[in-house]
């Protein structure tokens, strides 16, 4: 009995031993398995400590392209507020063409009028120089000076001037009554 009861212990050992052999393979692949994953956490990690940085770096950009829209919309809003100017200025400059063209309308047909007028009143004194000029030529024909006064029309025809301007003197009564009495300024100096 004793050597069935070492047969038992033997095999009994040797299943034992196969077993902690099996258990210690689990183990080495396990100690593989923890190693591998290890390599993977440290990788993962590096990949997330890269992801930080490169987000990081994201919110820096994303905070400067957001600067760079706030300037962008300040300086549309700038040119924006340029352009009502200009467009008020352009409006104005319209309106006070558009009063100087009625203007220039109104002087035009004015002018128009006033080029007719002189047209009359040339077409008048060339009547009038016809019937005149002819009468006073009987003289001996007029000289070529500026005619201005009865005065100088006579004297250029060699005749005595008969025209006289009158001139009458206002009473004392009539200068105090509508003029009031003025100073001698005279006796100031």
């Amino acid at each position: 009995q004793s050597c069935k009861d070492l047969e038992t212990t033997t095999t009994n050992l040797e299943v034992t031993n196969a077993v902690v052999l099996k258990l210690n393979q689990a183990r080495e692949k396990s100690d593989s398995d923890v190693d591998h994953l290890k390599e993977q956490m440290v990788q993962t990690s590096l990949r997330m400590d890269g992801m930080s940085a490169t987000a990081i770096d994201n919110k820096k950009a994303v905070g400067q392209v957001r600067e760079e829209l706030m300037k962008n919309k300040a300086e549309r809003e700038t040119q924006r507020l340029k352009l009502n100017s200009v467009q008020e200025q352009v409006n104005q400059t319209m309106e006070v063409q558009q009063k100087h063209s009625v203007h220039i309308g109104a002087v035009g047909k004015d002018l128009a009028k006033l080029t007719s007028l002189a047209e009359k009143t040339r077409d008048g004194l060339e009547a009038t120089n016809a019937m005149v000029l002819p009468n006073l030529g009987t003289g001996g024909g007029l000289p070529n000076v500026g005619l201005n006064s009865p005065r100088e029309i006579a004297r250029a025809l060699g005749k005595e001037a008969d025209v006289k301007t009158p001139r009458r003197r206002r009473e004392p009564a009539w200068m105090t009554r509508n003029v009031g009495l003025v100073p001698d300024r005279m006796s100031y100096i």
